[in-house]
């Protein structure tokens, strides 16, 4: 039979084959290890009826036993003493999930041009807030904050597709692959035989070898942790493998003005 052994994947919702073994006889020895190897990997024969010309049911489709029932045809085509078997499959894919994210491209952001733009503006002239409440005073505030940072680092709006990050992807690989990219683009602007080239290409052999390491712990520890209950490794590759829905965004929280008037309190004491 196609891998019965193995676990349950998102590729494949059914199996077949010609087992051989008298599934219409539930009592026998052999039809109860089969059907119990079956359940063990959360799988369930869906034939009900003879499918040889001796009778007996010899040949299966078994699905996942979380999925909907299908309906299973037994066709006699007169070719052989095996019975035909036809159902139909589902091969409709998830709907991809797409959302949009406002952010500022804050590493642009200079300080100087930010306390110049300041300094040049209401907030640095008493005269223009000295008889205003504490609301008005915020209002004033993020007005011109707001209208600051427009100007010198404008807000910009993209779509990205959502895609589960893999468990093992965890902050050394953050940390790594962030380093791979800033030295990607100072390889970009530099000769083909500088040394940043070369540094790039050796970070970028090491963030390799980093993520191989990691998939393989990780999957040593989940497969040695579950290894007593196949039926539940499967359904933990399932999850990995990204069956099911996609969990919501976690959208980081937009960067708080507070960096500003922090970087910049010399400037408001003056």
């Amino acid at each position: 039979m196609c891998s019965i052994g193995s676990p349950r994947s998102t590729t494949r919702s059914s199996s077949s084959a010609n087992v051989h073994i008298r599934l219409d006889r539930p009592n026998h020895s052999a039809s109860r290890q089969f059907t119990d190897t079956l359940a063990t990997h959360g799988l369930a024969c869906r034939v009900t009826v003879a499918t040889h010309d001796q009778g007996g049911l010899l040949d299966v489709v078994a699905t996942r036993d979380d999925l909907p029932l299908p309906p299973v045809e037994v066709v006699d085509v007169g070719l052989s003493d095996h019975r035909l078997l036809r159902w139909t499959s589902s091969l409709t894919k998830p709907s991809p999930v797409y959302t949009t994210q406002t952010s500022r491209p804050w590493r642009h952001l200079d300080a100087d041009e930010v306390r110049a733009a300041l300094m040049s503006s209401p907030l640095c002239h008493p005269d223009a807030w000295t008889d205003l409440d504490t609301d008005a005073l915020v209002r004033l505030y993020d007005a011109e904050t707001t209208a600051i940072l427009d100007q010198l680092v404008p807000a910009r709006t993209v779509t990205c597709r959502r895609r589960p990050s893999d468990p093992w992807f965890d902050h050394d690989c953050r940390l790594a692959k962030r380093r791979v990219r800033q030295l990607e683009r100072m390889a970009r602007s530099a000769d083909v035989n500088s040394s940043a080239v070369a540094e790039w290409t050796a970070e970028r052999r090491a963030y390799r070898a980093l993520l191989r390491r990691k998939r393989e712990a990780f999957w040593t520890i989940k497969v040695e942790s579950e290894r007593s209950s196949p039926r539940q490794l499967g359904r933990s590759i399932d999850a990995l493998m990204g069956r099911g829905r996609i969990p919501p965004p976690k959208l980081s929280a937009p960067r708080s003005f507070t960096v500003i008037s922090t970087r910049m309190s010399p400037t408001f004491a003056r």
